[in-house]
């Protein structure tokens, strides 16, 4: 595996804790500082990336055979759901690693570790649906309506692109609704000790 491909990962996987870290950093209630929850999102981000890289190019060198002999379907599940379960393994440890950050109590540790799991998981099945739907939705779509015929590297650009784009609405939408839900915290939960 080239140097490139675990550069894109942690660049990946940072993009995305940073965004949990943030939307887990508003459940701590009180008035968080976003940019310090933002830095240790990035931080986890790079290393789960890097530490993913590392195990997947492992894994794959030992189980390419033996994933080739599964049948179709779980082959396929296992496409489908491994993005899921990293994305909600990263997000946990992004949101544990910001409720440790803000050191106010057990339960607002818990909360972060909460929201960042239920945000991981929003995150995950957003992005593992998003290539799909592209290539059986709206790529037909496109070139029936006369939009010309996509290139493997123009459709990846497009995903790429429309991924980043639903991941910050996606945060955005999640960091109001936890906000509001957290964000004026009684005084007996936003007090810094």
């Amino acid at each position: 595996m080239s140097l490139a491909v675990f550069y894109a990962s942690a660049l990946i996987w940072a993009f995305l804790c940073v965004l949990v870290a943030v939307v887990a950093g508003a459940a701590a209630g009180g008035r968080p500082r976003h940019w310090k929850t933002a830095l240790v999102g990035l931080l986890v981000g790079a290393a789960f990336g890097l530490v993913t890289g590392v195990l997947f190019s492992f894994v794959a060198a030992m189980t390419v055979f033996p994933i080739s002999l599964l049948p179709a379907l779980l082959h396929s599940l296992a496409i489908y759901f491994t993005p899921i379960a990293l994305s909600v393994a990263a997000a946990g440890v992004a949101g544990l690693a910001v409720g440790l950050l803000e050191r106010r109590s057990a339960a607002i540790v818990r909360r972060c570790l909460i929201v960042g799991v239920a945000f991981g998981l929003v995150l995950g099945i957003a992005n593992a649906a998003l290539a799909p739907v592209w290539m059986n939705a709206l790529i037909p779509v496109l070139e029936a309506v006369g939009i010309g015929r996509w290139s493997a590297p123009s459709i990846g650009v497009a995903i790429m692109v429309s991924g980043v784009i639903m991941d910050l609405a996606l945060a955005v939408i999640a960091f109001r609704f936890v906000r509001r839900r957290w964000g004026a915290a009684s005084p007996a939960t936003a007090t810094v000790t």
